[in-house]
């Protein structure tokens, strides 16, 4: 069986690739955001530049480069599928925090009935205790603050390449996508999340670099300007989605090639190094 790559490598190759292709790919991604501007159509373009940026990266890891207009072709014929699975993982989380915390506050509700079952009958004295209320209380609030994004995570691992077979598979769709995601990644959720880890730790300083430039920039012209107090949290909303278009911009061809390096590194081992890049087909 051949060995996956570990979590380092996967950074490195990722990186690796982001970087021989910077331009191109900051090009995609930046086209990409201004897309989401766009409510519906915009949003499944932007679902449509995601997966062409991995398809690329994937035909790099394979020794088949693609050119863009031919990805492009490719992709864009399944865009409102990528848009439309991207929506059902988004209901996958959804229901994911519903249900986990219905979970837990049933769990917590069982075990406190026991606790206090068992003082009642053993440490009657106990019962009035108002330290116990106040701990167990702060031990099931912090208890879910662990439990609920842990379970979120696990399910994010699961679905985290969904895009990749849509774009590359040629007998596939928005459901298919779904299922070859949770079977590829099953038993490497360690893995995947060491490697989303380390790339949100890569990714952190860029976000303050643009935020801190950004305040800075607008202090910096407010002072020649005069501003109604009321306006500031329009101002505010306005720097938060600035913010987030420019860190977007920049940090989501990295993650799209960490997706298409995973989905390599997965195929790679079920069908080995010959495994060749199908065309996918309306």
């Amino acid at each position: 069986m051949v060995q996956p790559l570990s979590i380092g490598n996967v950074i490195n190759v990722s990186i690796k690739l982001y970087r021989s292709h910077f331009k191109l790919y900051s090009k995609l991604s930046i086209i990409a955001h201004l897309w989401l501007l766009v409510p519906i159509y915009g949003w499944a373009k932007f679902s449509a530049i995601c997966a062409i940026i991995s398809r690329l990266t994937f035909s790099e890891l394979l020794g088949q480069p693609e050119s863009t207009n031919f990805v492009r072709s490719q992709v864009n014929r399944r865009m409102w599928q990528l848009l439309t699975a991207s929506i059902l993982v988004g209901l996958m989380l959804l229901a994911t925090i519903i249900l986990s915390i219905i979970l837990f506050f049933v769990a917590a509700v069982l075990l406190t009935v026991v606790i206090y079952t068992y003082l009642v009958f053993f440490a009657p004295q106990m019962i009035n205790n108002t330290d116990i209320s106040y701990g167990l209380g702060l031990f099931w609030a912090v208890l879910i603050y662990i439990f609920v994004p842990l379970a979120v995570s696990w399910v994010s691992s699961r679905l985290f390449i969904i895009e990749l077979p849509l774009a590359i598979e040629a007998e596939t769709n928005y459901i298919n996508t779904i299922k070859c995601s949770w079977d590829l990644t099953k038993g490497f959720i360690k893995n995947i999340q060491g490697v989303m880890a380390i790339a949100f730790l890569l990714r952190l300083p860029i976000y303050i670099l643009v935020w801190v430039s950004l305040i800075s920039l607008i202090g910096f012209i407010m002072k020649f300007l005069t501003v109604p107090y009321e306006y500031d949290s329009i101002i505010a909303i306005g720097l938060l989605v600035v913010v987030n278009l420019v860190c977007g911009a920049i940090t989501m061809p990295f993650w799209q090639a960490i997706k298409a390096v995973l989905y390599y590194d997965f195929r790679r081992r079920r069908e080995g190094l010959g495994w060749q890049l199908p065309r996918v087909e309306k």
